[in-house]
């Protein structure tokens, strides 16, 4: 049942609505849940951060303006172990529904938008220059990454964004990680695919880099390169006695595990 009401909340002009607000009215219809009784959708706090990218204030915010124009009521408050519920007004939502017909204003037709239009001379038609557009900055490994995504779902990268793409290439495997989640991750409640991509971005920047037999760390300089082995085995780190000939500081296996991989 969810399906109908996120058509009938894709149906509606809504107006006085933030962003973010219609993302998570958006969502709430998407998960609005009609068995229950009373029908209610019940996101997790987590959820709706991973969608969205805003901040838990900002969706707390958002619901209490969402509230207040009578798009949806609180069912139950959160606690413990339990996240808030919510219930939707869409007898309201519906009273915005787009018809198919368009409303004729006789007054955006004016003689100076008649007369006021350039000419055409020996059939060819004069026009205003056309503003220079921006060149949208962009990179192979962006367009990598858009390549495992939903068309859909595409957007323009800020320097910003790309400046932390190009940190992640040099994480590890994060960026073969994230690539490799973007691809099978269910992008169907996801309205601000942007936001939730720089949200991924941070959250495994913040981590400390995995590695592997492909991708290994920097090298020391103390050990064989290929390898990564030493002339002697040294003590494990809180291995209750064991030793290894492995590099401890850039062999990929050691340093995972140093990582808490």
């Amino acid at each position: 049942m969810a399906n109908k009401h996120y058509d009938e909340f894709c149906e509606a002009f809504l107006p006085n609505l933030k962003p973010l607000d219609r993302q998570l009215l958006g969502h709430l219809s998407a998960r609005y849940n009609e068995t229950k009784s009373p029908p209610r959708a019940y996101p997790s706090l987590d959820e709706l951060k991973r969608i969205t990218g805003a901040h838990e204030k900002s969706i707390s915010r958002s619901f209490g303006r969402l509230v207040k124009q009578g798009y949806i009521f609180r069912i139950t408050k959160a606690r413990k172990g339990w996240q808030s519920e919510w219930g939707l007004n869409m007898p309201l939502i519906r009273t915005h529904k787009v018809t198919d017909e368009l409303p004729i204003d006789n007054k955006q037709v004016t003689e100076k938008s008649v007369i006021g239009n350039p000419t055409v001379l020996y059939g060819s038609p004069e026009s205003y220059p056309k503003p220079i557009k921006p060149i949208k900055p962009t990179t192979q490994l962006f367009n990598d990454l858009l390549s495992v995504m939903p068309k859909d779902k595409h957007f323009e990268a800020t320097h910003e964004f790309l400046s932390l793409l190009e940190q992640l290439k040099q994480h590890g495997t994060s960026y073969n990680d994230l690539k490799a989640h973007l691809k099978v991750f269910n992008w169907f409640s996801i309205y601000a695919p942007k936001e939730f991509v720089i949200s991924l971005l941070k959250e495994k920047l913040s981590k400390p880099p995995r590695y592997s037999s492909e991708i290994k760390p920097k090298w020391c300089g103390k050990c064989d390169e290929v390898s990564r082995t030493l002339d002697k085995p040294v003590d494990i780190p809180n291995g209750n006695g064991s030793r290894t000939i492995y590099c401890l500081e850039c062999d990929p296996y050691m340093v995972n595990k140093a990582n808490g991989y």
